[in-house]
């Protein structure tokens, strides 16, 4: 993210009064106006070598729902 150090330390914090966040014993009460955010992703399997072992199965609402 290109505001990194804006997050350092940064809590959200709920009470009977409403929302605040704080860092540290600072109330913060400007935020940046808008961030760049950025991914790096790698699809390497975990082990060199590893098999295939079948099908995926992917989760569904149904599989979450009946998992109570």
């Amino acid at each position: 993210m290109n505001a990194a150090e804006f997050f350092d330390h940064l809590k959200r914090v709920d009470d009977e009064h409403g929302t605040v966040f704080r860092r540290g014993p600072e109330t913060v009460s400007q935020f940046p106006e808008a961030l760049a955010v950025s991914f790096a992703i790698r699809d390497l399997p975990c082990t060199p070598g590893l098999n295939d072992i079948g099908p995926r199965t992917y989760l569904t609402r149904e599989m979450m729902v009946n998992c109570s």
